[in-house]
Order: structure tokens, then C-alpha cells, then sequence
């Protein structure tokens, strides 16, 4: 027994040394206690911020719990499975005796340590935020061996969303036009403003049919999933529907030439014959 507790001190110490990269951490007043469900929790990591949610700032707040036995040994996080970085603002806050035979090496003690830092410079839109705790082993084989990890989901949203309707043409000789627009991010709802009138909901690019005769205007609307409303350009189109061609009316000074025409060849011809006759 004391000789599996020196290899784990001289663990320890080897580990303690190790040089990893410095994260961006520091100790933002007295720790969050972490409330356990029994006298004996459980080896865990708990995220208490950030949560599932969205948040319209660059730079967020992180919180975290992590309960281990004995004594904490190596942990980091990472943004978005980037590489680890380490946090060395660890805090102990609590220690728990735990039964002999639970845990294999001696004070048989289960403890829990806060860490905060802020993440700053983050960029619009989806990012996970993963806590570690494990062993950082240097030399030949240097490796990071994770024995605990959870993982946070947030989104980063600071703005309205970006709504372009695409090229549409400005003249048409159909009643149907085309509606093909774009939006850089999800959004919880979209519609569109024909003249002037009401809202008409819509779940992406349409096809309006049955359009009168003459100019319109129209724009598109949506909200994105932080409630931040967002308007298109105006567009500006005309509506030409394609009349039925009429038949022209048979020429009447033709007609009249070309019976005056026949009368005067009739008449030539039977001079002709009478004189032939005589």
C-alpha cells in the first residue's frame, strides 16, 4: 500500500511539471459550491455555464465543477474539439470521505474543484465547449489521456441575420414569379410583404402564381432563433400578360382594285373577240 502511494506522489509531481498551453482563465471571485445528490458523489464533471442557450456577446462566462478521488490531476478544455488547453485556477472546495475499498489508494477522500475563466473572441453562431480531466504524460511519448470529459452546446448571436433576395427579373410576361432568397443563419420564422399588405408566412424559396396585370413590389422578413428581426431590399417588378392576337380585317381598297382590275380585263377581251368576229 505505501508503495503504490509513492509511485502515485511521484506521478503526481511528474505531472505537475508537465508544460502545457496556457489557457485564458482567471479566478472571478469566491467559487459556486457544487450541491451533490449523496454524501459520496459520483466522479463528474458539471458545466454550470455556459448552457444550451444563446448568448449575444463575444466573450462568455464559464463555470465548472469537477469531483474527483483523492486529488485533481490534469485539466483543460477545449472550443469546438480545438486542441486542450490547460486551467490552473482549480479552487478545492469541498472534501467527502468515501468507504474503504471504494477508491484504491489512501486517504480514501472524494474531492470537488471549481474553475472559471471567461472564453473570449468567439465568432457567430454554433460552439461546444468540452471540460477534461486526465493525465498529461511528457517524453517520447507525450500524451494526453482523458479519464472524464463533458460537453456544453451554445450558440453566439450578437445581430439580426442576413437577408438577400437573389436576382429576379423586373419585367415578366407570365403572372408567376419566382421568389429565391438567401439568410446566413437558421431562422425561427420568414415571410413576405406583396404591395404593402399583410405578412404571409412562408418555410424558404416560393413561387407566387396569379398575380394581376401591372407593378408590384415586394419584400421578404424573417427572425432568427434570437428573436432579431431582419428586412430584405425592395424589389420592383412588372406584371405583362401576353394578349390573344386578333386577326386583321381582310383589306377593302385591295378588294375594290382587284375587281375594278377584273372588270377592265373582261372588257378588253370582249372587244377583241368582236373584232375578230368582224
Amino acid at each position: 500500500m505505501l508503495a503504490a502511494a509513492f509511485v502515485s506522489g511521484l506521478l503526481l509531481s511528474a505531472i505537475a511539471g508537465a508544460q502545457f498551453n496556457k489557457a485564458k482563465a482567471e479566478t472571478l471571485g469566491p467559487p459556486t459550491f457544487l450541491s451533490t445528490q449523496s454524501a459520496f458523489p459520483p466522479n463528474m464533471i458539471i458545466i454550470s455555464s455556459p448552457q444550451n442557450t444563446t448568448y449575444h456577446a463575444h466573450s462568455i462566462f464559464v463555470n465548472f465543477t469537477v469531483t474527483v478521488p483523492n486529488a485533481i490531476n490534469d485539466v483543460g478544455y477545449s472550443v469546438d474539439n480545438g486542441s486542450i488547453q490547460r486551467i490552473t485556477n482549480l479552487v478545492k472546495v469541498s472534501e467527502v470521505p468515501v468507504p474503504y475499498g471504494e477508491i484504491l489508494l489512501p486517504p480514501y477522500i472524494r474531492v470537488t474543484y471549481v474553475g472559471t475563466f471567461f472564453l473570449d473572441d468567439l465568432s457567430e453562431g454554433n460552439h461546444s465547449l468540452t471540460i477534461y480531466q486526465g493525465y498529461f504524460y511528457t517524453g517520447k511519448w507525450q500524451r494526453y489521456e482523458i479519464a472524464l470529459w463533458t460537453t456544453a452546446q451554445f450558440l453566439i448571436d450578437t445581430g439580426p441575420p442576413i437577408l438577400k433576395i437573389l436576382e429576379t427579373e423586373t419585367n415578366t410576361s407570365s403572372q408567376l414569379i419566382h421568389l429565391n432568397f438567401t439568410i446566413n443563419e437558421p431562422a425561427s420564422w420568414m415571410g413576405y410583404s406583396l404591395d404593402q399588405q399583410t405578412n404571409v408566412t412562408i418555410s424558404g424559396n416560393i413561387t407566387l402564381g396569379g398575380l394581376p396585370e401591372g407593378s408590384h413590389n415586394l419584400i421578404v422578413y424573417a427572425n432568427d432563433t434570437a428573436g432579431n428581426m431582419v428586412s430584405s431590399q425592395t424589389i420592383f417588378f412588372t406584371v405583362e400578360t401576353e394578349r390573344e392576337l386578333q386577326p386583321e380585317p381582310f383589306p377593302t381598297t385591295l378588294v375594290i382594285a382587284s375587281v375594278a382590275t377584273v372588270a377592265v380585263i373582261s372588257i378588253g377581251l370582249l372587244v377583241y373577240f368582236k373584232k375578230r368576229k368582224h
